[in-house]
C-alpha cells in the first residue's frame, strides 16, 4: 500500500514540480537569457552573411539556387526583423513573458543557425535553347568542318572556360 501511495506522490510531484521549474528558469535566469540574445544573433547574421556570399558567388556561376536555401534566407530575415521590431516590445513586458519571448528567440535562431548545411546548395541551369537558322545554299568546307570540331570539342570540354573563335567574316 505504501508502495502505491509513493508511486502517486512521486508521479504527482513530477507533473506539478517539473513544469513549475521549467518556468520559474525564466525568472531566475533572465540574464543570462538577456545576454544570449546578442550573441545568438550574431552568430546568425554572421552564418546568413556567408550563405549569402555563396549565392551571389553561384549566381554569378549562373547556377540556380535550391528553394530550401532561398527558404532559409527568408526565415533568418523574418527572426532579424522580428528582433528589430520587438525591441520597444520588449521594454514593455514584465519580466518573466519577457525571458520567455528571448528565449523562443534564441531557440528559433540556434536552430536555423545549426540547419545551414545544403547539401545541394545550387544546381547548373540550362541556358535559354537557341534556333539555329542556316542557310539552304550552305557549303561546308574542309578548314570550315575542322574547325567546328575542334570548336565543338573545347565546348564539350569542362576544363575550359572561354572560348575564341577568329578568322575572317563573311
Amino acid at each position: 500500500m505504501d508502495d502505491i501511495c509513493l508511486s502517486i506522490v512521486a508521479k504527482i510531484g513530477e507533473y506539478t514540480v517539473d513544469p513549475i521549474l521549467h518556468h520559474a528558469q525564466y525568472l531566475c535566469y533572465f540574464n543570462n537569457f538577456a545576454e544570449k540574445l546578442p550573441n545568438a544573433k550574431e552568430e546568425l547574421e554572421l552564418t546568413r552573411d556567408s550563405v549569402m556570399e555563396r549565392v551571389s558567388e553561384d549566381i554569378n556561376r549562373t547556377e540556380k539556387i535550391e528553394p530550401t536555401v532561398e527558404k532559409w534566407l527568408k526565415d533568418v530575415q523574418n527572426v532579424l526583423e522580428e528582433l528589430k521590431v520587438s525591441k520597444s516590445y520588449f521594454k514593455s513586458q514584465c519580466q518573466y513573458f519577457l525571458a520567455k519571448e528571448i528565449a523562443r528567440k534564441i531557440e528559433k535562431m540556434t536552430q536555423l543557425n545549426h540547419n545551414n548545411k545544403f547539401e545541394p546548395f545550387s544546381r547548373i541551369t540550362e541556358l535559354p535553347s537557341m534556333k539555329y537558322y542556316s542557310s539552304k545554299d550552305f557549303v561546308l568546307f574542309k578548314s570550315t568542318e575542322s574547325t567546328y570540331k575542334k570548336l565543338l570539342e573545347a565546348l564539350k570540354d569542362k576544363s575550359v572556360s572561354m572560348i575564341g573563335l577568329v578568322g575572317i567574316g563573311g
